[in-house]
């Protein structure tokens, strides 16, 4: 804002101060030249009272406005200085490699007509299937149970437990 532009709107503001404000004559005949409303020089000393006024109050905003934009380039300059730090990347991980899948043995069914699956290692356990003499099976696990071995196998969408005996490991 130019200085003529401040003048205006000072002399403006002032303006309504002045005659916004009320005055009393304080002359025993009001309208004649010792009544303060129509006195130039009272006018002249309210209107120069109140642009000093203003004047001092506009320094002081234009300091303080100087004072805070300083401070905000301050803040400014340390947050582009933290910004630019670089950074390192983050470390990768190796992928890991898959785990291999198990190697079965496998084996035949030697018995003389058929060989029953059962659904645990025992005799006493339910029938779940029968395998016809030379069928081939995938061993799944093995387990001695009263000295004998049992075989869990698989053959084709059959799983069950089998005596040892009755299968030949290839």
């Amino acid at each position: 804002m130019n200085n003529r532009t401040k003048t205006l709107v000072v002399g403006a503001f002032v303006s309504v101060l002045v005659i916004g404000t009320t005055v009393f004559a304080s002359s025993s005949n009001p309208g004649s030249e010792a009544d303060p409303i129509t006195t130039k020089s009272y006018v002249d000393t309210q209107l120069n009272s109140k642009i000093g006024s203003l004047q001092g109050e506009l320094n002081t905003a234009n300091g303080s406005i100087s004072d805070l934009q300083k401070k905000i380039k301050a803040l400014e300059d340390k947050v582009a200085s933290q910004t630019q730090t670089p950074t390192t990347p983050a470390p990768t991980k190796p992928t890991p490699s898959p785990t291999p899948a198990p190697s079965y043995k496998t084996g035949v069914v030697t018995a003389s007509t058929s060989l029953n699956v059962r659904s645990g290692a025992s005799t006493g356990n339910s029938k779940v299937g029968s395998l016809r003499s030379g069928a081939s099976v995938t061993i799944l696990t093995s387990k001695s149970v009263s000295g004998a071995t049992w075989h869990q196998i698989k053959a084709g969408t059959l799983t069950g437990w089998v005596h040892g005996a009755y299968i030949k490991i290839k």
